[in-house]
């Protein structure tokens, strides 16, 4: 690449922080990270099966947090027993998995929302 300011990702300027030169998504609350680990954990365990990784950096900076808060986070979430932590690593309890509905009718909601914000800009 020959500018130093394109990057291999298609992200828009708008969400680059110049004079910090890092990405800033906006800042996410504790309950918004809960709802984003519960998701992650059931998701990718209900897809993939296996532990799920929750130290991933990228998706500290998304939610403007560091992996050490968001494995904070978890750890409190852990402790209501939807899921066990091993360092940086959760592996989902029956508790979690049994909220099927609950995971369900948001992915339904969201997708729905979604369709009709494109059939907007789609005219």
């Amino acid at each position: 690449m020959k500018s130093g300011k394109l990057v291999p990702l298609p992200f828009s300027s708008r969400h680059y922080d110049f004079k910090r030169s890092q990405w800033v998504f906006g800042k996410a609350t504790d309950e918004d990270i809960a709802r984003l680990i519960e998701r992650k954990v059931y998701w990718q365990t209900r897809l993939v099966g296996g532990h799920v990784w929750l130290g991933d950096a990228t998706e500290a900076l998304y939610v403007q947090t560091t992996s050490d808060h968001v494995a904070e986070i978890a750890a409190r979430i852990a402790m209501q027993g939807s899921f066990t932590m091993a360092r940086s690593h959760a592996t989902a309890l029956p508790t979690l998995m049994d909220q099927k509905d609950r995971f369900e009718s948001e992915m339904a909601r969201a997708r729905r929302e979604l369709d009709q914000k494109h059939a907007f800009e789609r005219g």
